[in-house]
């Protein structure tokens, strides 16, 4: 799904679920007053009810000083989508995004779409009554 669907949710926060595929940690350059963060790739990820195959996001790097556990879990976190500006192929275009992970939580044995299913589970029953 591109990412222009996100545009009717700029600037709102929303809730992020997707699985961790990698993790990279910006290297250790000593540059005062800034924070160190790592890159997170996350796939098949939902963003506020709708779908996307990837999108990479930056956290502390407090969450990921042992990567292995992190890696094909299932996260959810709230954050905010934000416009940013990319280089494509007919010259920069805006996009859309996540912004920084705040506080992130795993999902406890879950796949995606076990938990997605939760969703669904309940049957939901609608009587219409047709009037002349």
């Amino acid at each position: 799904m591109p990412r222009d669907s996100l545009k009717s949710l700029k600037n709102k926060t929303v809730t992020v679920i997707g699985r961790i595929e990698h993790i990279t940690i910006t290297p250790k350059v000593k540059i005062p007053n800034k924070p160190i963060f790592s890159k997170i790739l996350l796939i098949d990820v939902n963003i506020g009810g709708q779908y996307f195959d990837h999108v990479w996001v930056y956290a502390s790097k407090r969450y990921f000083h042992n990567q292995e556990p992190f890696l094909q879990q299932v996260v959810k976190f709230k954050s905010k989508v934000t416009p940013y500006v990319k280089h494509g192929q007919r010259g920069y275009v805006e996009d859309y995004g996540i912004d920084y992970v705040k506080s992130l939580s795993i999902l406890p044995n879950t796949s995606m779409e076990e938990y997605d299913e939760r969703y669904y589970d309940d049957d939901i029953t609608v009587d219409f009554f047709l009037t002349n």
